[in-house]
């Protein structure tokens, strides 16, 4: 089949970025916008797999077809969560910055072209949050246990995924991500020898990744319940902070705004210095 030619492909690629439209509303909040690209994710499989019979494509096809599209639901699934831990921590930043002297969003790799970028925005948190990557869990650790220190402290605010469970498989959907994205779904030697350490059982390799849906079902209620418990441990964490400094300088904030804000960003009712507000 010969190839199409179709003229001036830098220009039509040059304006793909221009193809945008406006963030849901679920957005305003860290974990609602979370569920939601979770739900996005997982329902475009269930949709695929409800329509595709009525399809005409032979058994083997279908199934290869069937199995990238479980690979990419987890590969959403996953940068669901990822966006989640940047624009969570991109509160944290917005409400503590402005308040503090010490040097904890040194924490932060920051690139000079990524805060500029963000001027506009008049957000410091997601100049400082977004322009990096969030999936290793040593640094997602670090980041928020010095973001949420006590002022003039070096002991971590919240330990967040301190070792155990949780935090081992955290760190398996990782890699399970990591084999997807980088290597097409197949499990190198390397891929293997980690998700064995972490899971404390065989992984053969070289071998190719082939999800089921109970497989990418159980990623999405995992990373559902976990992103619910960081949003709570991070909002209390947060408002223990903030009516901390508070109580050192009253002259701060006004701690009523403070709440209505952060219940609203949270979704859940904030309490700060005595006054508590509801979303």
């Amino acid at each position: 089949m010969p190839r199409p030619t179709i003229p001036n492909l830098d220009a039509r690629i040059a304006r793909i970025a221009q193809d945008v439209v406006d963030l849901p509303a679920e957005s305003t909040t860290p974990i609602g916008h979370y569920e939601r690209g979770a739900n996005d994710a997982w329902n475009l499989l269930q949709y695929f797999e409800r329509n595709a019979g009525r399809a005409v494509v032979r058994p083997t096809v279908l199934e290869r077809h069937v199995r990238r599209l479980r690979m990419l639901a987890l590969v959403g699934l996953v940068e669901a969560f990822e966006r989640f831990l940047k624009e969570v921590a991109a509160v944290c930043v917005d409400h503590v910055a402005p308040l503090v002297l010490d040097d904890r969003l040194d924490v932060l790799r920051v690139d000079a072209t990524d805060v500029a970028a963000h001027f506009t925005a008049q957000t410091i948190g997601h100049a400082l949050c977004e322009g990096d990557t969030w999936l290793n869990v040593e640094s997602i650790q670090r980041r928020f246990g010095r973001l949420l220190a006590d002022h003039h402290s070096t002991n971590a605010g919240i330990q967040l995924f301190p070792k155990g469970q949780r935090r081992t498989t955290l760190e398996t959907i990782f890699q399970l991500r990591h084999t997807v994205v980088h290597n097409l779904g197949v499990l190198t030697r390397t891929d293997a020898a980690k998700l064995r350490l972490m899971t404390r059982t065989p992984v053969a390799a070289p071998k190719v990744l082939w999800l089921t849906n109970g497989d990418v079902w159980y990623v999405k209620l995992w990373l559902d319940e976990t992103a619910e418990w960081a949003n709570d441990q991070i909002r209390a964490r947060l408002a223990t902070l903030l009516t901390d400094l508070h109580t050192a300088d009253p002259s701060l904030f006004d701690p009523p705004a403070k709440a209505a804000a952060l219940a609203t960003t949270f979704g859940k009712p904030v309490t700060i210095a005595g006054a508590t507000a509801n979303p």
